[in-house]
């Protein structure tokens, strides 16, 4: 959406909800050139995974499970049969906890079976990992990249470019390749100093990685609580960015839900104030305030060579998955699990918690993020 009265561009909650559930307006940061880049957010869901619709059930593969008696687990190879959803094995498999006896005698009994839950969930999602490593080398060569050492996507070398969407239309990659190359070289990153945590920690890794977060967790051995924890932290740095914003800005309210036309431009042109509180919008940094112990005077510095470069990257990521989404249907065909990272990933609003059902969730998610991608289609 354009503006014909500034030339700024910037991130706007959005909150249109005909439901008995409360949702808050806030106006986000990045303002630049007339270009309004529309941002909400989502509360943390329950940690209890959610059952899969008939429809979401077509898109996605066999899940990957274990049983939490027995400490062997299947990791499911990583098939692509939908151009538009990424394989269940780029996700957390299920995991499934033994439940706790009343009886104490049976206390030591259930914290074993409790431990080998965990580690086979663990095990298959490192399983997971090496599979889609292997699956993702092929569509990296295919680009021109290394099929040996993952590339973070967009590549450093074409950010602030057009030419790394061009080479994905040019290669024909769908957006379930795309989030698989993604994915991938995310995970298998973190795979070696998690491997080593469950070594040296064995069945106490699961209280180790919710103290570290998940700089060293792979998405695909990420348990419940761990992204519930994650979500709750990435609410409240987004809400403190917002309320900040609001004062930053007068209170002036945007109300716009696209990316900015021109991303190198908008980001060039945005202030360091700007830039930070739209990384803690997105999830991009933990605090829309720098460290006390960077000075004032390397403040504008610090942001220029860390900040603005990785929300540039960070929003030709977003506008290349905008795309690609769009070709392969929109968000009426993702799953449940992937309407909420992708809602995540934009930053989107928080439909408050626990005053409605998971189901009712899901369909306010889908209808936020098919006016982004409907939206970014006409801008």
């Amino acid at each position: 959406m354009i503006s014909q009265r500034s030339a700024r561009s910037g991130f706007a909650a959005a909150s249109t909800c005909r439901t008995n559930v409360t949702m808050l307006i806030f106006p986000v940061p990045l303002r630049q050139r007339a270009i309004c880049h529309g941002v909400a957010h989502f509360s943390s869901s329950s940690a209890a995974r959610k059952p899969v619709s008939p429809s979401d059930k077509s898109s996605q593969v066999q899940p990957v499970s274990h049983s939490a008696s027995s400490s062997t687990s299947t990791s499911v190879h990583p098939h692509l049969p939908s151009a538009l959803n990424p394989p269940q094995s780029t996700r957390p498999a299920q995991l499934e906890l033994p439940e706790k006896s009343a009886n104490s005698s049976g206390m030591f009994k259930y914290y074993i079976s409790l431990g080998k839950a965990y580690y086979a969930f663990y095990k298959t999602g490192l399983k997971n990992v090496y599979h889609n490593y292997r699956v993702a080398a092929p569509i990296r060569k295919r680009l021109g990249f290394s099929g040996y050492l993952p590339t973070s996507l967009p590549p450093r070398s074409l950010s602030g470019t057009a030419a790394f969407e061009q080479l994905v239309r040019k290669e024909g990659v769908t957006r379930a390749e795309f989030q698989l190359l993604r994915r991938s070289a995310y995970d298998i990153r973190r795979m070696i100093p998690f491997v080593l945590i469950l070594i040296v920690c064995g069945e106490f890794t699961p209280l180790i990685v919710l103290a570290l977060g998940s700089r060293v967790t792979p998405l695909t051995c990420r348990i419940p609580k761990q992204l519930e924890k994650e979500r709750r932290l990435k609410l409240d740095r987004k809400s403190a960015a917002l309320r900040a914003a609001v004062t930053s800005f007068e209170k002036e309210w945007l109300n716009a839900t696209t990316l900015p036309k021109s991303i190198p431009s908008a980001v060039r042109h945005a202030s360091a104030n700007d830039i930070l509180s739209s990384c803690a919008v997105l999830g991009l940094s933990k605090s829309h305030r720098l460290p006390a112990y960077i000075p004032g005077f390397m403040q504008a510095t610090f942001v220029n060579l860390v900040y603005r470069p990785k929300l540039r990257r960070w929003l030709e990521y977003l506008s290349v998955d905008d795309s690609l989404m769009r070709e392969a249907g929109g968000a009426a065909g993702l799953t449940a699990d992937e309407v909420r990272i992708a809602v995540e990933e934009r930053g989107g609003v928080d439909v408050g918690a626990d005053r409605i059902r998971d189901e009712e969730k899901v369909k306010i998610m889908r209808r936020w993020l098919g006016r982004w991608i409907e939206d970014g289609g006409k801008a």
